[in-house]
């Protein structure tokens, strides 16, 4: 029974309940748009720097046969 009621407190003056429908003060949406755009920096950042590092693997190390002939 105490348990209880102390559970019940602490959900009672945490202030957070299961129907909030923001998180740290944004909306879903918000919540959304902010992934999408973070998404959207990060490919455009790596991109090249990935481009760059497979043509470095395909290339080789000087004097590297790639294929027996």
């Amino acid at each position: 029974m105490a348990a209880e009621s102390a559970i019940q407190s602490e959900a009672s003056t945490s202030g957070a309940s299961h129907h909030d429908t923001s998180y740290d003060g944004l909306s879903f949406l918000s919540h959304m748009v902010a992934g999408s755009m973070a998404g959207m920096v990060e490919h455009i950042a790596m991109y090249p720097v990935d481009t760059i590092k497979t043509r470095m693997q395909a290339l080789g190390h000087p004097g590297q046969r790639l294929h027996r002939l």
